[in-house]
């Protein structure tokens, strides 16, 4: 039930925050009456406001929670009411008189009808005060101490004044007023419950809130929240005062506080169980939960004790039934195999959202026994039986003593947890993606919101990713506030996550609330999915075509040469470890001829084909005897399937291979002076062949496809691994090799036929790198420079065009990608951030998204346009635009 509180009460603290600045008058010292004398006790909530002077700056200057709520109506005109009373007491007049004491407001029947309270600093400043009012609300008399006023910001607005002994009440509400000045009701002062909660809520700056129950409950929960429908979740009707204390930041919502003896069910279970650590719950949760609900147990008898409010026959009679599948009492059982936490969480997989109960069950065969004697049926499955049948759906809500309700059907005990499921395929999915290495502790967006936020040690945990649990938050808020959340469509989108804890603090239960606010935080969710693998990656995943479907899948290998195939969904196929490196690039050929495509690909002593089901294919892999120094270049001449193998050796040689890696008959090696820059390339000029090796010392050799010189090249390009663009012309003279020498800031154009052509790119940019842009438009090639917080493009004839400034400082890689249906210029932050260009409209794509290299750019999906695949250390993400 928590969670149905926790979103909307932070929200509406924001909005509360806003009402108390309507009449935003300051008190100097010694009064002789106070705020606390007067009001009547029957309010539903009471806030105090500490230092009112600085909280409408703090509220609505630069507060970015603030600035997304300015786009629903009612709080875009309360705002304007604030700015016209923040202008009229920062004049130098009103700061003589108004001081910066505590500012009160009291919330009064279903109307929530507000009554504002503060003290004046001297009862002698109060002719100075009304006078105030006289000039800024026309304040009028109406008897002794009895005025009413008016507020002119959108439209008019009535108010009441009462005033007495450097004490001013004010409110819309003419009978409250009166009500208050007769003194006729018990005041809070004279309340002793409210006067215990406020001895114990903070004493620090900000903002503080009281709520009365049951009065909260009767008059206002059906204004923010769906009907409660767990029995007996307050424990009594008795009166209580909940102090809470407040904290609003630019980007952050805090609420806290300590909760009345026996307030709650909640506190009244969590005050019988030491708090304990939660953090191996979260190893054995999916990476992709997004909404986790969980308690810690230190004394599961007493844990259900609580549960059952000390009905230990319902307790039985509930287990009556497993007790006599079991022959012993079902308690006694249970105690024997439960371990340290109970949690309800939800997960997504492949675009599937499954919902799930955990139970720590460290003694796992006495679980498994448990589950084999009490089920309707044992489900034979590859895990020896373990998978059981509740058609009743009833086991997860007894072993959580009807904590969780939630109903499951099936049941796995899985590395020692009872695991819940509604789907047999969900059960599935939670063994495939919760592994040692691939666990809910990998999702550092949500491990760092809830360990910066929230102690290490607790009772109880909600925690909820707002975007993804959207549904259920608005489920539980009232359809009046929905409607007015409608109007800040993009709310939920910015809100990254949501939290509640309690914490039994000796005799005391400790609650916290929190709630995370980013404007960027909508581009975390476009992400299509993200998915790990057990190490760092090196390089980004590589597109394969599934011969089978036509759609696209993705290779790659992390840093202990594991390779993997992911689906365009993001699900892990398979993992095969080849044993060494892969180098150059990964290459699909139909070794048989059959239309089935394989995987080709080289390491430093070997060559590897591997078909789709991450198998070798008999024969591979071969072995390299003078090793590879570089990746395979694989050419099919004339369409035919007969391919041919290019391969760079470490004894500085090229030699060519058919698909069984015998050298081909007729091929002399190619001898070069340094390793190749990259992949061989392959022309054909006037009928003739034309295969052009670049390497690292910049020289350039051409030639036929027995490896035979075709050509002598004397002139040179730069060393390194340089991007090179081969533009294509008629014949040797009119096709060149591109590039650019960084630095001269120079244009180079070398044409096969050896003659060099340099032209100077007029710029202020200092590039570190640079790149061809040959995307959309081929006729129409640029070359980009690429500088720490610039690039400028260029046609090939050395003309400026397009000029991009970063919006912070790059790495100096740079790529044109195909981002959704635009064209992009992409850098890499030295923040690890993902710096994103759109080329069409000029402008810059907002992001957070950190990587540990520049991502590419696929069509994954047949008719949906292109995603950008990228990695950050052992993580994928596939990003939608």
């Amino acid at each position: 039930m928590v969670k149905k509180i926790v979103f909307i009460a932070l929200v509406a603290a924001a909005l509360l925050c806003g009402t108390w600045g309507y009449f935003y008058l300051q008190n100097l010292k010694k009064p002789t009456l106070k705020a606390f004398d007067v009001l009547p006790d029957s309010c539903s909530m009471l806030a105090e406001i500490k230092e009112p002077k600085n909280f409408i700056a703090q509220l609505t200057q630069g507060n970015l929670v603030w600035e997304e709520f300015l786009k629903i109506k009612d709080v875009k005109e309360l705002n304007s009411v604030l700015s016209l009373i923040d202008s009229l007491t920062t004049d130098e007049e009103t700061r003589d008189h108004l001081g910066n004491e505590p500012f009160y407001i009291a919330l009064y029947g279903k109307q929530q009808q507000a009554v504002y309270a503060f003290n004046i600093s001297d009862v002698n400043e109060s002719e100075n005060t009304l006078a105030l009012f006289e000039k800024h609300f026309t304040a009028q008399k109406i008897s002794s101490g009895f005025y009413s006023c008016v507020l002119n910001c959108n439209g008019k607005c009535n108010f009441y004044l009462y005033t007495e002994a450097g004490l001013v009440i004010a409110s819309t509400d003419r009978t409250l007023v009166e009500q208050i000045s007769e003194k006729g009701k018990q005041s809070l002062s004279a309340n002793k419950k409210f006067v215990a909660s406020y001895k114990i809520a903070g004493k620090n700056k900000g903002m503080s809130l009281f709520v009365h129950q049951p009065f909260f409950y009767s008059q206002n929960w059906n204004r923010y929240f769906a009907p409660i429908t767990k029995e007996n979740f307050f424990a009594s009707t008795a009166e209580d005062w909940v102090p809470v204390d407040v904290g609003i930041e630019p980007s952050d919502i805090n609420l806290q506080g300590f909760l009345p003896a026996d307030s709650t069910r909640l506190n009244r279970i969590i005050q019988d169980q030491p708090a304990g650590d939660l953090k191996d719950l979260y190893e054995h949760l999916p990476y992709t939960t997004f909404s986790l609900e969980a308690v810690s147990l230190s004394d599961y008898g007493v844990f259900c004790k609580d549960n059952y409010m000390g009905d230990g026959a319902k307790r039985k009679s509930d287990l009556t039934k497993y007790s006599d599948s079991l022959s012993a009492d079902g308690q006694t059982e249970i105690i024997s195999f439960i371990g340290n936490y109970l949690g309800n969480f939800k997960t997504t997989t492949n675009d599937t959202i499954y919902e799930y109960g955990i139970v720590d069950a460290p003694e796992e065969l006495k679980a498994r026994n448990f589950f084999r004697s009490t089920a309707d049926s044992v489900i034979l499955n590859t895990d020896s039986a373990n998978l059981f049948l509740f058609s009743d759906q009833r086991m997860f809500n007894l072993l959580s003593a009807s904590f969780f309700s939630k109903g499951f059907r099936y049941a796995s005990v899985i590395n020692e947890c009872a695991v819940f499921c509604n789907s047999v395929k969900g059960l599935a999915e939670y063994r495939r993606s919760v592994t040692e290495k691939t666990n809910f502790t990998g999702n550092e967006r949500a491990l760092n919101f809830i360990e910066r936020n929230f102690n290490s040690d607790l009772n109880y945990i909600y925690y909820s990713d707002v975007f993804r649990n959207k549904n259920e938050i608005r489920n539980s808020l009232s359809a009046s506030l929905n409607k007015k959340l409608d109007e800040s469509p993009e709310l939920f989108e910015k809100f990254d996550a949501i939290g509640f804890s309690l914490q039994k603090l000796k005799d005391k239960v400790f609650y916290k609330g929190h709630a995370s606010f980013n404007p960027k935080n909508k581009m975390y969710q476009n992400t299509l999915w993200e998915a790990l693998v057990d190490t760092d990656l090196y390089k980004v995943p590589v597109p394969m075509i599934n011969h089978k479907t036509g759609e696209k899948e993705l290779l790659c290998q992390d840093l202990s040469h594991n390779l993997y195939l992911i689906s365009n969904t993001g699900k892990v196929l398979w993992k095969k470890n080849v044993g060494e490196k892969m180098l150059g690039d990964v290459t699909q050929i139909d070794f048989f001829g059959n239309g089935k495509l394989q995987m080709l690909f080289s390491s430093d002593n070997f060559i590897h084909l591997v078909d789709r089901n991450g198998n070798y294919v008999e024969g591979f892999p071969v072995k390299i005897k003078a090793g590879a120094a570089g990746g395979v270049s694989v050419f099919d001449y004339d369409n035919s399937r007969n391919y041919r193998l290019w391969m760079p050796l470490k004894n500085n040689t090229v030699i060519c291979l058919n698909t069984n890696c015998k050298s081909v008959e007729g091929f002399v090696s190619v001898p070069i002076k340094a390793p190749l820059a990259g992949s061989i390339q392959h022309v054909l000029l006037q009928q003739k062949d034309y295969f052009i090796l670049i390497d690292t010392a910049g020289n350039v050799y051409l030639t036929n496809r027995k490896g035979e010189q075709r050509a002598s090249m004397t002139h040179k390009l730069p060393s390194g691994n340089i991007p090179v663009y081969l533009q294509v012309g008629k014949d040797e003279s009119k096709t060149y090799l591109c590039f650019v020498d960084l630095s001269s800031k120079t244009l180079g154009k070398l044409s096969l036929a050896d003659k060099m052509e340099t032209s100077p790119l007029k710029t202020d940019v200092e590039p570190v790198s640079y790149f061809f842009d040959t995307l959309q438009n081929r006729q129409a090639v640029s070359v980009v420079l690429a500088g720490e917080k610039q690039m400028q493009a260029f046609d090939l004839f050395a003309n400026g065009s397009l000029e991009v400034e970063l919006k912070e400082e790059s790495n100096g890689a740079a790529e044109a990608l195909l981002f959704g249906a635009h064209k992009v210029y992409a850098a890499m932050a030295k923040t690890e951030t993902l710096l994103l260009w759109n080329v069409k409209t000029r402008t810059p794509i907002d992001n957070e998204i950190k990587l540990s290299a520049l991502p590419a750019s696929y069509k994954l999906i047949k008719g949906r346009d292109n995603y950008l695949v990228g990695f950050y250390r052992n993580k994928i993400f596939c990003i939608k635009p």
